[in-house]
């Protein structure tokens, strides 16, 4: 029986057997400390200019059920809107 070898292109060399070889595993560490984007005053600025967004111009909640949940969690539900308003 006669061995079928596929065709490579010229110029092309031909590739070892065997793979790429791995580095033992290891846990990385960072040598520096992480850098501060925002300071804590600007953080708690974010999270209080979000509970406003949420509390005059709510979110739209598309399921049913899911506004029942807010209904039931005290949070302000308009169906005719979809939209959720919390308190």
């Amino acid at each position: 029986m006669e061995r079928i070898t596929a065709r490579r292109r010229p110029g092309r060399p031909q590739r070892e057997i065997g793979g790429i070889e791995q580095r033992p595993w290891k846990q990385l560490t960072r040598p520096y400390a992480p850098i501060e984007i925002l300071s804590a005053d600007q953080v708690q600025t974010i999270h209080e200019m979000g509970l406003t967004i949420l509390e005059e111009i709510g979110m739209r909640v598309l399921q049913p059920q899911a506004r029942q949940f807010y209904r039931s969690a005290g949070c302000n539900v308009d169906d005719g809107e979809m939209r959720v308003r919390f308190d």
